[in-house]
């Protein structure tokens, strides 16, 4: 049975259909293609990425929750947990966290606190830095860090070479206590004191260091025991 014959226009429009399911059909392909090529790219790329980031140390002791944030991105530490710079260490109340870093440098993070690992690279030869935002903290500097070490917080920068000591940041001020050394305590005023073994200072936001003095055993025993993990 012959078929009945197709009007121009018909024939245009069968060719029309034709031709669009024929690039439909490449179109699929090349973006599937394409998505593939994206995914495997994604899969080499992002290995090398978070290896620009190398750990500076780790989780030796933990007591309690601890977060580190990164790029405001919170992540949960645990034992043998790496730390990276610019790591942001935070610590509600009851929590505490130790840290050791790659020259041997540790650091005590007491109970509600947040502490920023600011500049921290041993190999560089310059001067690293944590900023502590709030808190209490106690830092035993490696010998091997030879390029001068600062702890800043809004009231003062306690400055350090190899040495052990204690600074906790409140909302009013800072205290700086030391252990063995000897640390340069500089308030936001500019004047400066220069601590020694057993011997703190209190420094008020916007203020200038008080004098060293010895303090008595039970704050001693308060700032060391806040600073203690088991």
């Amino acid at each position: 049975m012959r078929q009945p014959l197709k009007c121009g226009s018909c024939k245009v429009a069968e060719m029309q259909c034709l031709l669009h399911g024929m690039f439909s059909d490449r179109f699929r392909r090349l973006t599937q293609v394409a998505a593939s090529v994206w995914l495997l790219f994604f899969a080499v790329a992002l290995p090398a990425s978070a290896q620009e980031a190398e750990s500076v140390g780790q989780v030796v002791r933990q007591q309690g929750t601890v977060t580190a944030l990164r790029a405001m991105l919170p992540r949960s530490l645990h034992l043998g947990a790496s730390v990276f710079p610019e790591d942001r260490i935070v610590t509600p109340l009851a929590a505490k966290v130790e840290i050791e870093f790659s020259d041997g440098t540790l650091l005590s993070v007491g109970s509600d606190t947040d502490v920023e690992l600011s500049d921290y690279d041993p190999g560089s030869r310059k001067p690293g830095a944590f900023t502590l935002l709030l808190g209490i903290i106690r830092t035993k500097l490696s010998t091997l860090w030879t390029g001068g070490f600062e702890v800043r917080t809004r009231a003062a920068i306690a400055s350090v070479r190899a040495t052990d000591w204690v600074t906790e940041a409140l909302d009013d001020g800072t205290a700086v206590f030391v252990v063995d050394g000897k640390v340069a305590v500089t308030g936001t005023a500019g004047a400066a004191v220069l601590l020694g073994p057993g011997s703190g200072t209190d420094v008020g936001v916007g203020g200038v260091p008080a004098p060293p003095k010895t303090w008595n055993s039970a704050r001693v025993e308060d700032v060391l025991g806040r600073t203690r993990l088991p």
